[in-house]
């Protein structure tokens, strides 16, 4: 009895100089990267530090061997209070040193996980126990998946952000580095869709035929094979057997992120700030357990993001989403995790979100959405499980959080970062809903629409920035809707190409001279697209010109500076590119488009030409209808009309842009019919 005693407290004192000594190693690195924070201005030098810091930490494998010493003391279960305290105050130091190390030095743990255990398995305790703990504490044997309760580690947000970041750069490094050892052999879009436990075995594989193996266990390579080899087959033959396990284990990383963040969704709903209809049961439960974690609802949604952005990563590559077909189970998860993502999303936009929240949400939105670019007859098989979970309903929910007065002039510089999904946007909007697509217009207006209320006084206190934001929403608007949908539409080669089937009804007569120069989309997505257009022109472009007035009379009024004036400029001629659709929607509902051909082409129009300008594309557009014609207008006015927007436009513009529009304006509706699409 005496000897297990003594035993004990040697494995105590042990364990405590282990941990001190561990804590002081902590304690340097965590010094030298608040050097590497505080001394910013020397680029070269820090950058230099960093990598050489990165290399060591590599070399050295001291992330391992830091996890191993902490598994070995966690599973002893001490007694011992002062070694307890020491032990929480190691992990709290090591989940700090992680978390600084996934965003500045990320290899340092990402490249240790493929080939390291210990580490591996310390982060999915704190994702596992952390899972049990949002379930109200499911600390049995379902509840843990069967994890030893010795390893039931408190909740540490800090290293779950860490844990889950490098699973996710560990995952995409491993499968880029899988692709291009194994493409050759296969497509990169077939690859990517498959577990990195598969693609391991098709690595090890063509090791040993490059090394002269059979496969054989314990089979000797040839006495020529160089050391570097033997390290390489060997590291593969490890990486293989650690893909038993999360986060090499693919699938399973993603069941285990899928129940972090349904768990943290599910205990988000429960709080004060979520929960609707609140009776007394809502103060209890799940919120109970969020504030047990230390965790507010935005900061459970967080969590929820942060493991479903996880999740995302071991799902798949890039490459086999943006396909049109994926294999049904790989279909079926992705179709799971775009409706936990779109139910995240919509619950975040509820909460008092800072712009900077909502910006990244809406970004995360468009980095998840896998588009081939140019032009597609068919969603990618991500962007159809996105619009299926309600992606455009997100959008919606985000965009006045993002436009809304109040933002600080700091969306210009997300604006380029979003331009780059272009061909992602026309997807969404090609294959949408149209009362959805539709949404994201009608929010945007109403976003501009706060900015032209506010107050106009030119050298009021505040008016500076209040025009900067205001012109800095119109410049969003003009890139989603026109650089974005209109310019695209009216450029050759950009569109949507013709269906095969060809377009059906009335809009083939119209699209039938696009389409053969394939720039125009034909059926359903010429639908979409002309509604959303139609939409844009009656309901967004006057909320723009409305904005951009109150700007020039602030310019007028020298309110502005030199900046803002340019911005202004910007913007004005983004305004009058958009002007010529609604001049040809006038122009062919009130009878005149073959006149203003007419005269572009030299007085040498075609009676086809004449007759497709008033036949059934003008039923296409109205017919009777007063929405866009005449209507209670005066001659005067119309005359008007017709002369600078109708008979002058073709002066201005090359006749194969004219022709295009011509084209277009086929598909458009009636200001008055457009504005019905938003009201319902």
């Amino acid at each position: 009895m005496a000897d297990s005693v003594d035993a004990a407290k040697r494995d105590s004192r042990r364990s405590k100089e282990a941990l001190r000594l561990l804590r002081e190693q902590m304690a340097v690195l965590r010094s030298i990267s608040s050097s590497c924070r505080n001394h910013a201005e020397l680029y070269e030098q820090v950058v230099q530090l960093q990598e050489l810091l990165q290399a060591e930490l590599l070399a050295s494998g001291l992330l391992e061997q830091w996890a191993g010493l902490l598994l070995t003391v966690t599973e002893a279960r001490s007694t011992d209070a002062a070694l307890s305290e020491l032990e929480r105050s190691v992990r709290s130091a090591l989940a700090d040193v992680l978390r600084d190390f996934c965003f500045r030095l990320p290899r340092a743990s990402r490249s240790q996980l493929p080939t390291g255990p210990n580490l591996s398995f310390l982060m999915s305790c704190h994702i596992v126990s952390a899972c049990a703990d949002l379930e109200c504490g499911g600390g049995g044997e379902g509840g843990t998946y069967g994890m030893p309760p010795a390893f039931r580690l408190p909740f540490q947000s800090y290293m779950l952000s860490s844990s889950l970041a490098a699973w996710a750069d560990a995952v995409k490094a491993e499968r880029q580095r899988l692709l291009a050892a194994l493409g050759m052999e296969t497509p990169a879009a077939m690859l990517s869709g498959c577990p990195l436990r598969a693609l391991y075995r098709r690595e090890l594989s063509l090791l040993q035929q490059q090394q002269g193996q059979d496969g054989r266990e314990g089979q000797q390579p040839p006495a020529e094979t160089d050391a570097a080899a033997v390290r390489e087959l060997e590291a593969a033959r490890q990486r293989l057997e650690l893909s038993a396990t999360p986060p090499l284990n693919t699938t399973a990383t993603f069941e285990l992120c899928m129940r972090l963040a349904g768990a943290a969704m599910a205990t988000a709903a429960e709080t004060p700030e979520l929960a609707t209809g609140a009776g007394p049961s809502s103060s209890g439960g799940s919120h109970g357990q969020a504030a047990a974690c230390g965790l507010s609802a935005k900061g459970v949604l967080d969590l929820a993001a942060m493991s479903l952005q996880c999740g995302r990563a071991a799902l798949a590559g890039e490459e086999a989403l943006r396909e049109p077909h994926l294999p049904p189970a790989l279909a079926a998860r992705l179709g799971r995790w775009w409706e936990l993502f779109a139910a995240a999303v919509t619950a975040a936009a509820r909460l008092k979100l800072t712009f900077f929240e909502a910006v990244t949400y809406m970004g995360c939105l468009f980095v998840h959405l896998c588009a081939h670019p140019g032009p597609a007859t068919q969603p990618s098989a991500g962007v159809a499980a996105a619009l299926g979970a309600g992606c455009l309903r997100c959008l919606a929910s985000l965009l006045p959080l993002v436009l809304r007065p109040g933002f600080e002039s700091e969306l210009d510089t997300y604006i380029s970062t979003f331009f780059i999904y272009g061909d992602t946007w026309m997807q969404l909007l090609a294959f949408g809903e149209t009362t959805e697509t539709v949404s994201l217009v009608a929010a945007v207006a109403e976003a501009l629409a706060l900015h032209t209320a506010a107050p106009t006084q030119p050298h009021a206190a505040g008016t500076m920035a209040a025009a900067a934001e205001a012109e800095q929403a119109c410049h969003f608007a003009s890139t989603f809707f026109g650089s974005l949908l209109l310019y695209k539409l009216w450029q050759p080669g950009l569109s949507l190409p013709p269906h095969p089937s060809g377009a059906a009804g009335a809009a083939n007569a119209v699209c039938a001279a696009g389409a053969a120069a394939g720039y125009l989309p034909s059926g359903d997505r010429a639908e979409r697209l002309a509604a959303v257009a139609s939409v844009v022109v009656a309901r967004l472009l006057p909320e723009m010109a409305r904005l951009l007035q109150g700007l020039l009379q602030r310019l007028h009024a020298g309110a502005l500076d030199d900046r803002q004036l340019d911005s202004v400029r910007v913007l004005l001629m983004d305004l009058l590119r958009m002007v010529p659709w609604p001049a040809v929607g006038l122009a062919r509902s009130s009878g005149a488009l073959g006149e203003a051909r007419q005269s572009a082409d030299g007085g040498g129009g075609s009676n086809d030409d004449r007759a497709g300008s008033g036949g059934e594309s003008s039923e296409r557009s109205g017919g009777g209808d007063t929405g866009s014609g005449g209507g209670g207008d005066s001659a005067a006015a119309e005359s008007w009309r017709q002369l600078l927007l109708v008979e002058r436009l073709p002066t201005f513009l090359p006749p194969e842009e004219w022709e295009r529009l011509v084209q277009w304006s086929g598909l458009l509706l009636p200001p008055v019919r457009a504005r019905e699409l938003v009201s319902g």
